[in-house]
């Protein structure tokens, strides 16, 4: 009976401890975006991603060198302003392109930016993405073939407009949970 109570005791001091760490970690763990406001320094991927959430403006992308990240940072910002003219400085074709159809919100020209070669179908998912998030419009996700594009579709409107339900409009229950999922994991980490 004692070796019982003993074992009992012990199982609970474990549980206990596991629930501590867990509790601990949590509230040690900073998000991504909390961790790049903290750097002396911005990485190229940190002003990337404050300028695409709006934090930095588009004169933060002068300090990126590297020409994609610079080409996304001034696609962001014409975005987040909605001013084609900052479309303006990105060199690459495709980037140029993609801000123009973003910040003028037109989905009717998604489908042009089809690539070539490696590329494929990315600028054209990307753009109906994009598009459905700041416009709030879920038909866009309908373009998506693939079950995974469409229900990311939903989560990216969903983490951008900060409305988790927005995934419940989602066709079954196993989409539903994994959006969700994937919005809670976007919220917390992002």
């Amino acid at each position: 009976m004692q070796k019982k109570f003993l074992i009992f005791v012990f199982a609970i001091l474990f549980i206990g401890a596991c629930i501590y760490l867990i509790i601990k970690d949590k509230s040690d763990n900073e998000s991504f975006t909390e961790m790049c406001l903290k750097e002396k320094e911005k990485s190229s991927v940190c002003t990337q991603i404050l300028v695409e959430k709006g934090i930095f403006d588009s004169s933060a992308c002068l300090n990126i060198e590297d020409g994609k990240m610079k080409d996304a940072c001034y696609s962001y910002a014409a975005r987040n302003k909605g001013d084609d003219s900052l479309c303006q400085k990105i060199k690459d074709g495709e980037w140029l392109s993609y801000c123009k159809t973003i910040v003028k919100k037109d989905s009717s020209q998604c489908d042009s930016l089809m690539s070539t070669g490696i590329m494929g179908d990315y600028w054209v998912n990307n753009c109906y993405e994009e598009l459905a998030k700041t416009t709030n419009n879920l038909l866009l996700c309908e373009k998506f073939n693939a079950t995974y594009r469409y229900v990311d579709c939903y989560q990216a409107v969903a983490s951008y407009n900060n409305d988790i339900k927005i995934c419940d409009k989602l066709k079954n229950k196993d989409q539903v949970k994994q959006c969700r999922m994937q919005f809670s994991n976007y919220k917390e980490g992002y």
